[in-house]
């Protein structure tokens, strides 16, 4: 009977050793791939030097970099994240988010931050900073009570801004002078938003779309594509409306629709700016790599302020020997 309990003591060492061993270094496979030792499979893991290194095949060696370039990472004050597509910088706290320009030559700002919503006069304001606030991977997601989920998406196509709705407002919260039928309160669900930063609203608004400019009238950005859909598919009718006090308006024409709701416009630069010149050139990787070393540097602009972490690439073969494209 000791016997046995020697042995198992001397395994519990055992295993407590090999993970001092290997200290801080972390390597997993992530959720939703294959092994290492499969095709098309790959792994990551921090080099206890402030660097991430890629174990992979080239094809996957550049997904794994897209993937990571587009990550909603802490700052410090809140969340950041970069985008190739729009060419813009976008910055999260508990309360909005803000983006702006990644190139030193624009120095513009411009944000969003949910006031309220609900349908007809009934509104269901929002407090001063989300209850919760969650990133997993390219998404941030902000949750403002339990029927309503704001979220932000960074993607190959953009930055995605999107809410998500469980159920209509609750009609027994309805103001007395509010019409109702049938115990509904009547009119087009409406999401209030006031914006952040000194751009203005360029022109007229063409319902899907809105445009901002800066003070002197150069159009920088959109916010548009806007689409909504029911929980069954359904695309429904969905417009923006400005704000007399400034601000605007999401308005959806709710009728017969099966809850929840996907509300999804998407913001991007106006056409013809440039995109980033602060992002990496995504050159080819190399077929016979087999790692991904990323180490990131801070790049400051004018002002002092950093504009980007700059990552630094390295490929290695299975040798541990650098390797370049041709």
């Amino acid at each position: 009977m000791s016997h046995t309990i020697l042995k198992a003591v001397l395994g519990t060492l055992l295993i407590i050793v090999s993970v001092l061993a290997i200290g801080g270094r972390r390597s997993t496979v992530l959720p939703g791939h294959p092994s290492q030792s499969q095709p098309g499979a790959f792994s990551t893991q921090s080099d206890g030097q402030g660097s991430l290194v890629v174990r992979a095949d080239g094809d996957e060696c550049q997904r794994r970099l897209q993937d990571w370039e587009r990550e909603i990472r802490a700052d410090g004050r809140g969340w950041r994240a970069e985008n190739r597509k729009t060419g813009l910088t976008a910055t999260f706290d508990r309360r909005g988010m803000e983006v702006r320009p990644a190139t030193p030559d624009q120095d513009w700002r411009w944000g969003l931050e949910l006031v309220s919503y609900g349908v007809g006069d009934h509104q269901v304001v929002v407090g001063d900073r989300a209850s919760q606030v969650r990133t997993a991977g390219q998404q941030v997601s902000y949750d403002w009570d339990a029927n309503l989920e704001e979220w932000y998406r960074n993607d190959e196509k953009g930055l995605e801004h999107g809410y998500t709705i469980r159920r209509r407002p609750d009609s027994a919260l309805t103001p007395d002078s509010a019409p109702t039928k049938d115990g509904q309160a009547e009119g087009a669900l409406a999401l209030r938003l006031r914006t952040r930063g000194g751009l203005n609203v360029l022109g007229q608004v063409s319902g899907r779309e809105l445009h901002f400019a800066e003070p002197e009238g150069d159009g920088v950005l959109t916010y548009g594509d806007l689409k909504v859909f029911d929980a069954t598919g359904r695309e429904l009718n969905a417009w923006f409306e400005l704000e007399p006090e400034g601000g605007f308006q999401v308005l959806v024409e709710d009728s017969g629709a099966t809850y929840p709701l996907t509300v999804d416009p998407h913001i991007s630069q106006a056409r013809g700016l440039a995109a980033s010149r602060h992002s990496v050139a995504l050159a080819p990787v190399p077929q016979t790599a087999t790692q991904l070393v990323i180490t990131t540097q801070p790049v400051a602009g004018a002002s002092g302020a950093v504009l980007a972490p700059q990552p630094v690439l390295e490929f290695r073969d299975s040798n541990n020997v650098k390797v370049t494209s041709a």
